[in-house]
């Protein structure tokens, strides 16, 4: 994000170009300070119940106060426009993304929470989880349907399961559809996208999951990789000869 502060530094003349990036990057997600505000990626990526998920107190803090106000949200969704998508984050933010991910990151914590032998917290926070869900469900799945053209909407209902159990079958199964009417290009954002693939084959739509992630049309997974590569990559044919291996 701040690559384009850097491009309007070099623009203004404030900096002289060095060929550094604007930004630093860590070699372990987990030694970025900010990540001390966010104790869930211990829990996650390590799963101990050791002295490490202490952190995760931590992030209790986040989920109780930050539930509205500017969130990226679902951006970079094929079809949309960025800048149109940051004024409209800036001015009026998804509200059932950031309900979404209010009920996710209380049901995370409340797991965390047992873990840690803090029984009340677990308690608390899974209530909390079961009541944002229950909005949700009210406000964005009337009838256990999800009312919109947008993928993402149908995906993270049951990625982060939202949904009512005797519903999710028929909302994969719209999504479905909605994926091979869209000839299996990608049709998600920033944050369902790395969901989407699981959802369809844990339905039965391993097939469709399949084609969306060997897609080579843009927008496709493989349509940038296929960018990388030589044209002999392109045209489906060998990549590499017998007389010239790959690289190790």
């Amino acid at each position: 994000m701040n690559g384009f502060l850097g491009v309007a530094d070099v623009l203004s003349g404030a900096v002289n170009p060095s060929g550094h990036l604007p930004d630093t990057f860590v070699v372990n997600v987990t030694s970025n300070p900010a990540m001390l505000n966010f104790g869930i990626m211990t829990y996650t990526n390590y799963s101990q119940a050791s002295s490490d998920l202490v952190e995760a107190d931590k992030g209790k803090h986040w989920n109780d106060l930050i539930d509205t106000g500017f969130h990226w949200g679902e951006w970079l969704e094929p079809g949309s426009s960025l800048l149109a998508g940051a004024l409209k984050g800036f001015t009026v933010p998804d509200v059932e993304v950031a309900s979404a991910y209010y009920a996710w990151s209380a049901g995370k914590l409340a797991e965390i929470a047992a873990i840690l032998g803090k029984a009340d917290d677990a308690k608390r926070y899974a209530q909390l989880s079961d009541r944002v869900k229950a909005s949700y469900r009210k406000e964005f799945l009337p009838n256990g349907k999800v009312n919109s053209k947008r993928q993402c909407r149908y995906v993270r209902p049951i990625a982060l399961d939202l949904a009512e159990e005797q519903d999710k079958a028929a909302i994969v199964r719209e999504l479905n559809a909605a994926v091979i009417a869209n000839q299996y290009r990608i049709g998600t954002g920033f944050l369902s996208t790395p969901h989407i693939c699981n959802v369809l084959s844990d339905y039965g739509y391993g097939e469709t999951a399949y084609r969306l992630l060997e897609n080579e049309e843009q927008p496709g997974w493989l349509y940038e990789v296929n960018q990388a590569l030589p044209p002999c990559g392109r045209t489906g044919t060998a990549r590499t000869s017998a007389a010239s291996p790959p690289t190790p």
